[in-house]
C-alpha cells in the first residue's frame, strides 16, 4: 500500500513539474508576443503621427509596403523606424529597474513582466549588431539600419557598432540574472559551486572567440555591401554553447535558471516558430535565436 501510494505521488509531482513548465512555457510565448505587439504598434502609431499611413505589414513588422518608402519625408521615416527600439530598450530597462529594487511590484504579473525585461535589456545590443544590415526605411528592415542611414553613418562606423553592440549584448546577462534574482526566489536562494574543469573553460574561451570571429566577419563584409546573416547566427549559437559549456553545474542556481527559466522559454519560443510561416512569413521563425542565448549566460553567470 505504502510502495503503491509512493508511487501515486511520483507521478503526480512529475505531472505537477510538467505542468508548471508547460504555463510557464506559455506565458513566455504570450508575453514576447504582446510586446513585440506593442513594439510594432509603436512603430504604427509614431508613422502615423508623422504624417505616413503605416500598416502592419507583416505580424512582426509595421510600416509602409516596400518601394513606397521615397514618397514621405526622411524624418518622418526616420522616427517611424528609431522610436519602437527605443520604446523597447526604455521599458525593457524601466521593468529591470522595478523589479530589482521593489521585486514585489505587480504581483502575480512578475514573472509575465520579465520576459519584457529579458527581451528588452538585450534589443538594445541586438540593434547595434544588426545596424549593417542594409537600409530600409519602409519598416520591413532593420530599425537602426534606417536610422544609421537617415544620419549617413558611414558603413565603417556602423561596422564598429555592430562588433560593439555583440559585447554590450553578452554583458547584458548580466541585467537578465538580476531580474530572474528579483522575481524568483529559487535562484536566488540557491547555493553557488566550484570553478568549471580547466578543459571546459579552455573548450568555453574558444567558442567566446569563434562566436567574436563571426560578428567581425559580418561587419568585414558590411565593408564590402554584404551581410552574411549565417555569421551572426553562428556568433548567437557560439555565444550560446559557450555559456553552457562554462556554466558550472554543481551549482543550484545555475540548474534553476536553466529548469524555471531557460526550459519554459526553449518551450515558449519554439511553440511561436511555427507562427513565423504565416502569410508572407514573419520574425517569429527566428526569434527565438538572440532572445534564448542571454538566459543561457545568466544561468552561467548564476554560478
Amino acid at each position: 500500500m505504502k510502495h503503491a501510494l509512493a508511487t501515486v505521488e511520483g507521478r503526480l509531482a512529475i505531472f505537477g513539474f510538467l505542468g508548471e513548465i508547460v504555463a510557464r512555457a506559455a506565458l513566455v510565448a504570450i508575453s514576447v508576443a504582446l510586446f513585440v505587439t506593442v513594439h510594432e504598434l509603436a512603430h504604427l502609431v509614431v508613422g502615423r503621427i508623422a504624417g505616413i499611413p503605416a500598416v502592419f505589414t507583416s505580424l512582426t513588422s509595421a510600416g509602409v509596403p516596400k518601394g513606397t518608402a521615397g514618397l514621405y519625408p526622411p524624418l518622418a521615416l526616420a522616427l517611424m523606424n528609431g522610436i519602437a527600439p527605443l520604446f523597447t530598450v526604455i521599458v525593457g530597462f524601466a521593468i529591470y529597474r522595478i523589479l530589482v529594487r521593489w521585486p514585489r511590484t505587480f504581483g502575480w504579473a512578475r514573472y509575465f513582466l520579465a520576459w519584457w525585461a529579458i527581451f528588452g535589456i538585450p534589443y538594445l545590443g541586438l540593434q547595434m549588431m544588426i545596424a549593417v544590415t542594409p537600409v530600409d526605411y519602409s519598416g520591413n528592415g532593420s530599425d537602426s539600419a534606417a536610422v544609421a542611414g537617415y544620419f549617413h553613418v558611414p558603413i565603417s562606423v556602423r561596422a564598429i557598432i555592430c562588433v560593439a553592440g555583440f559585447l554590450l549584448y553578452m554583458v547584458s546577462a548580466v541585467w537578465v540574472l538580476a531580474v530572474i534574482r528579483a522575481v524568483d526566489p529559487y535562484v536566488r536562494a540557491a547555493h553557488t559551486a566550484t570553478d568549471v574543469p580547466p578543459w571546459r573553460r579552455v573548450l568555453g574561451y574558444i567558442l567566446v572567440l569563434a562566436a567574436m570571429a563571426g560578428i567581425v566577419t559580418v561587419a568585414k563584409r558590411a565593408l564590402y555591401g554584404e551581410f552574411p546573416g549565417a555569421y551572426m547566427g553562428a556568433a548567437f549559437l557560439g555565444w550560446a554553447i559557450a555559456a553552457a559549456v562554462l556554466t558550472r553545474w554543481h551549482s543550484q542556481a545555475a540548474r534553476a535558471v536553466w529548469i524555471r527559466w531557460l526550459l519554459p522559454e526553449a518551450i515558449g519560443m519554439l511553440a511561436l516558430v511555427p507562427v513565423g510561416f504565416i502569410g508572407s512569413g514573419n520574425d517569429y521563425a527566428s526569434i527565438w535565436l538572440p532572445v534564448i542565448p542571454p538566459v543561457m549566460a545568466a544561468a552561467m553567470f548564476a554560478a
